[in-house]
């Protein structure tokens, strides 16, 4: 599909895209956007520099593209049709309904796709469009909570949002269908602040995303306290678990078998941490792993045409010093020697996955986790 220009390893492809296709323009727009790369449009081709890991996804999304030969275009009210001028919203809904989506102003979306799974987004984008159109209501703070939490599952930037109050109640009508809203009776926890949302890795604000990551662990562990064989807990550097079982191509079901394996053994408590721009990579499968408990999302996005990430290695390492688990990996974690309760981890409560891939007798890499 695509041909490296210049050495191996080079930072750029030509993948062919021919210029009669419909919507190219938005292609290109989308694959700037969503993965961080520069695109160059040639006559037929367009030319993808920027990280291999970004060049590979790039490139996965335009087969994607280039596969849909169903298309329809759907007019919307000027509210709805905000919602789909944030990459960060149009992404969240591609990867969801499994579509690719294309706002043609002043209020049109061409929407193309499999035939059942476009049907399946147009359902939800006429309530969203009908919620839209409702008269303004007065939002609760729960109702806010609920959209914040939202944003921070799918790496949106909560404060950009369109500030329209009927766009507001229509987002929050769409996030309580996704998961259980808390009551008003619940605390609520403060919004992080704008700046602290996403970064390129200063300490302060990787303060904030290792917070949030143990949060949503802590949750996850708060059974196994009661459990009186203490198994600890099993944090699986999701990235490194697939790279290795696909032979260094991302293979999502690596990671399954990773949080099989512990389960197998008695584990309740198995987290992977993959970086959000993986989600479209494991499709159905992560989307049941993230049900079950076993899948978390670390933040990323992309800030003034930079893709931009929390340091997974980082979060997992941090998870695992705090809740005393054992870390999954065959990274050597070398940039974190350095610090003391990080060094522990890495030296004591490191399990390679060998075992888990079913390469040798798990007996032989599994200390540390009972």
């Amino acid at each position: 599909m695509g041909n490296c220009v210049g050495s191996p390893g080079s930072s750029s492809v030509e993948v062919f895209v021919p210029r009669t296709t419909t919507e190219r323009a938005s292609l290109i727009s989308h694959l700037k956007n969503f993965y961080g790369v520069s695109v160059k449009s040639l006559t037929n081709r367009v030319r993808i520099s920027g990280s291999v890991d970004m060049i590979s996804e790039a490139k996965n999304y335009i087969q994607r593209f280039l596969e849909y030969d169903h298309k329809i275009l759907v007019s919307v009210s000027a509210s709805c049709f905000s919602i789909f001028t944030f990459f960060d919203l149009v992404r969240h809904f591609e990867q969801r309904f499994g579509v690719f989506i294309s706002p043609n102003p002043p209020s049109t979306l061409a929407v193309k796709g499999e035939p059942s799974k476009v049907d399946r987004f147009c359902t939800a984008l006429s309530t969203l469009d009908s919620d839209c159109q409702q008269s303004s209501v007065t939002m609760a703070p729960v109702n806010y909570e609920c959209i914040r939490q939202f944003c921070q599952k799918s790496s949106i930037n909560f404060y950009r949002l369109p500030s329209s109050p009927s766009v507001h109640m229509a987002l929050f009508r769409y996030c309580s269908k996704l998961f259980s809203v808390p009551k008003p009776s619940q605390p609520l926890s403060q919004p992080l602040p704008a700046d602290a949302v996403f970064h390129r890795k200063p300490p302060a604000m990787m303060k904030s995303r290792v917070q949030e990551a143990k949060s949503v662990v802590s949750e996850k562990t708060e059974s196994a306290k009661t459990d009186p064989k203490k198994l600890r807990l099993v944090v699986i550097d999701g990235s490194n678990v697939a790279y290795e079982y696909g032979n260094k191509q991302f293979n999502p079901e690596g990671i399954r078998l990773a949080v099989e394996f512990f389960k197998q053994r008695g584990h309740t408590n198995v987290v992977a941490v993959v970086p959000r721009f993986r989600q479209a990579k494991g499709g159905v499968l992560f989307d049941k792993l993230e049900r079950d408990g076993h899948l978390y999302y670390s933040p990323s996005r992309l800030l003034n045409g930079i893709q931009l990430s929390s340091d997974d290695d980082k979060v997992i390492l941090e998870v695992a010093a705090r809740e005393n688990g054992v870390v999954v990996s065959n990274d050597q974690f070398r940039n974190y020697l350095h610090i003391d309760r990080l060094r522990s981890v890495i030296e004591n409560s490191t399990a390679g996955e060998t075992c888990i891939l079913g390469l040798v007798p798990a007996s032989q890499s599994t200390e540390g986790c009972d």
